[in-house]
């Protein structure tokens, strides 16, 4: 269960994806959406970008964990595509194995505007 925080940051990371995919949409890009993805193992993401029915790309939110998630890696590698890992509290941006990154919360917001 997400603190009152991680959920106002879950959201906050939310309506952030949601406006990017509808400009990249309205832009001419093709059609963008975003799902949430879990499994029957209870494996789940909270965002994957859509792009014309295919995911791009999965994105996690964590206050301060930066240690790649383990649904992220699985789902990451069986996809084929990068999986972000949003920090709240993270100071720096860092790459790991299998196409994984954990983003601080401000470098994303900047990026998604």
């Amino acid at each position: 269960m997400l603190s009152e925080s991680g959920v106002v940051f879950e959201n906050l990371i939310a309506v952030s994806l949601i406006r990017m995919a509808a400009r990249m949409t309205e832009t001419g890009m093709g059609n963008f959406e975003i799902r949430y993805l879990r499994d029957r193992e209870k494996r789940e993401i909270d965002f994957v970008l859509v792009k014309n029915d295919h995911p791009v790309c999965l994105f996690e939110t964590k206050n301060s964990d930066t240690d790649i998630s383990k649904a992220g890696r699985f789902y990451g590698e069986k996809l084929n595509i990068p999986f972000y890992q949003i920090v709240h509290n993270a100071g720096k941006v860092e790459t790991f194995p299998g196409n994984c990154f954990v983003i601080p919360a401000t470098n994303f917001l900047m990026l998604t505007g």
